[in-house]
Parts: structure tokens; sequence; C-alpha cells
């Protein structure tokens, strides 16, 4: 199973993304605890999630889509 979650992971992190959305709930017991790089606020993401790319919440995202704000 590690080695699907690690096949995820660098798949996701080959796509041109600016941002990777989380939620505040987990789902899933190996889901990982991490914090909006905007806010601050704990979030959750799968196992795989990319690495390399900035963590943003959800509220953060809407905030950024109101203003038009790409990055």
């Amino acid at each position: 199973m590690k080695e699907e979650y690690e096949q995820a992971r660098k798949d996701i992190e080959n796509f041109p993304l600016d941002f990777y959305i989380c939620g505040f709930k987990s789902y899933f017991d190996d889901d990982v605890k991490l914090k909006c790089s905007e806010c601050g606020k704990d979030v959750f993401a799968r196992i795989y999630y990319p690495r390399n790319i900035k963590i943003i919440c959800v509220e953060c995202v809407v905030i950024k889509v109101k203003k038009g704000v790409k990055k």
C-alpha cells in the first residue's frame, strides 16, 4: 500500500498546481493533519498529499476565488 501512496504523491506533484486544497474534517484513519499556508488553521489531507505544493484550506480558496486571485 505504501508504494501506491508514493506513486499517487508523485502523480500529484507532477501537475502544475498553485496549491493543494484540504478540508477541516478527517475521514480516514491515515489522514495527515497539516496547517493552511494562508491562515494557519488545522486541515487534513490524505497521506499521499504533495510535499512540494502549498497547502490551503477551503475557506482561503473561496476568498481567493472571490478576489479573482490565482496564486
